[in-house]
């Protein structure tokens, strides 16, 4: 996809991120919402909101920016990535979805990924290792570390604008489901830990 995607600005809450202190990005982390998209918008940019991603996308397909990219959202906090557990804000950058875990990805919206991703990835030249799906550690439980798994997402699609319904991978069509690119749910999310540990699914 060569066209820049259309991008929206609602800037969180300036508590919802921090300095990159110097890390350089070398992340795209992918996260699901199942709230509504103007509930998730809402508690983003909440006064004193301590969480949210840099970029969201609705079940449409519309972008909405949160975060600038030059700080670090407080999207993910610790996660082990590469056999290490650390913070990893600083080096990423979190693209948030409206999805309900095991339902399938409108094709609006999957377009509008691909093309975010493909502009992230030629900004900062990053390939498609770094495209990071966000999992729980412990999942079922409250907690703020996560394990960052490889996202695998399907090419992109030849005419985008002549796709309807779901988003297939061959000719079987078979749906493109969430697991593929976005693990651990966020919601009203764990306690916060410190300035350099908060945490969002």
């Amino acid at each position: 996809m060569s066209e820049s995607p259309r991008i929206h600005e609602h800037m969180a809450a300036r508590s919802a991120s921090g300095s990159r202190k110097g890390a350089t990005v070398s992340l795209i982390v992918l996260h699901s919402d199942p709230q509504p998209a103007a509930d998730a918008l809402a508690s983003y940019a909440a006064p004193g909101a301590t969480t949210a991603p840099h970029y969201y996308i609705d079940a449409a397909g519309a972008i909405t920016q949160l975060v600038e990219e030059a700080r670090a959202a407080r999207h993910s906090g610790r996660a082990t990535w590469n056999k290490r557990r650390r913070n990893i804000d600083p080096i990423s950058i979190g693209v948030t979805l409206e999805h309900t875990p095991g339902t399938v990805v409108p094709a609006e919206q999957f377009e509008a990924l691909q093309s975010l991703i493909g502009r992230l990835k030629s900004t900062y030249k990053l390939d498609d290792a770094a495209v990071q799906r966000w999992e729980d550690a412990l999942p079922g439980l409250s907690t703020a570390d996560g394990v960052l798994t490889p996202a695998d997402l399907p090419p992109p699609i030849a005419h985008p604008t002549s796709v309807r319904g779901p988003v297939v991978l061959s000719d079987d069509d078979v749906p493109f489901d969430e697991g593929t690119i976005c693990g651990g749910t966020q919601g009203s999310g764990p306690a916060v830990l410190s300035d350099d540990d908060h945490h969002m699914r």
